[in-house]
């Protein structure tokens, strides 16, 4: 299911809103509750940094984060001073294909 889809079924559970009889005002309560939804949504979601694209797309220096290597995925870090990404305690030189911020768990 697309994001719009989520948001659109999201709001027609919560809310008395029906997308195809809406009036003006209703359509912008609609507008205001779908942008809100799709901006929660993508704060939680991993941003992949695509290295393929920009190759000096780096994370901080040996701070770690999750990687894709193409076979597979795993927790690594970049090292700045030997140019190369350490995987799992293996030395992988270039053939990271894109990094992500590990998640981060918040109790409250």
């Amino acid at each position: 299911m697309k994001d719009e889809e989520l948001a659109d079924n999201w709001i027609a559970e919560y809310t008395s809103v029906d997308v195809k009889t809406q009036k003006a005002i209703q359509l912008q309560y609609h507008k205001n509750l779908k942008q809100a939804f799709l901006a929660g949504l993508s704060v939680g979601r991993s941003q992949w940094h695509d290295l393929q694209k920009d190759p000096n797309d780096l994370p901080e220096d040996k701070r770690n984060v999750w990687c894709d290597y193409g076979d597979g995925c795993g927790k690594g870090h970049y090292n700045k001073d030997d140019g190369g990404w350490w995987i799992e305690g293996h030395m992988f030189c270039s053939a990271i294909d894109a990094w992500c911020e590990l998640p981060t768990f918040h109790r409250e």
